[in-house]
């Protein structure tokens, strides 16, 4: 599907965003679950997802209550970005693994797109595109 690249070059600001920070993480990864025996959430940075090619100010800082934050796990995120990231784990049947997602609003419209590592294969076409996922109740 992709992104209306409103403002020009929007989609690929979004994209290599996405990929910089999924390779961060992919690195802290491997060191996490080695360590810890699980791999490392990130709670969304920033809170608030940016809208239409406007940069939100990332906080390394922000963890979940049972978890370590961006700063702690060693993953560099920028000052700023065109989109809001998280970083998902998970543990299930057929093993361990996590998805960083990317966020961008454009007009009034939510899109999400993913990078998947791990054993849950069927997740790595979920969101492989920039993907609508307003929720429904969004005028």
């Amino acid at each position: 599907m992709g992104l209306p690249d409103v403002p020009p070059g929007l989609e690929r600001q979004a994209d290599d965003a996405l990929a910089a920070v999924a390779a961060d993480v992919y690195t802290v990864q491997a060191v996490e679950l080695t360590a810890r025996g699980k791999y490392w959430q990130g709670l969304k940075s920033p809170a608030t997802t940016p809208s239409n090619g406007d940069k939100g100010n990332h906080d390394g800082g922000r963890k979940p209550s049972d978890g370590r934050s961006w700063n702690a796990a060693g993953v560099s995120l920028p000052a700023k970005s065109v989109i809001a990231v998280e970083v998902h784990e998970y543990v299930g049947p057929s093993g361990v693994g996590y998805t960083v997602i990317g966020t961008i609003d454009v007009g009034q419209t939510v899109y999400q797109k993913a990078i998947h590592t791990g054993s849950e294969t069927y997740r790595d076409g979920l969101l492989a595109d920039w993907t609508d996922v307003t929720p429904e109740d969004v005028p």
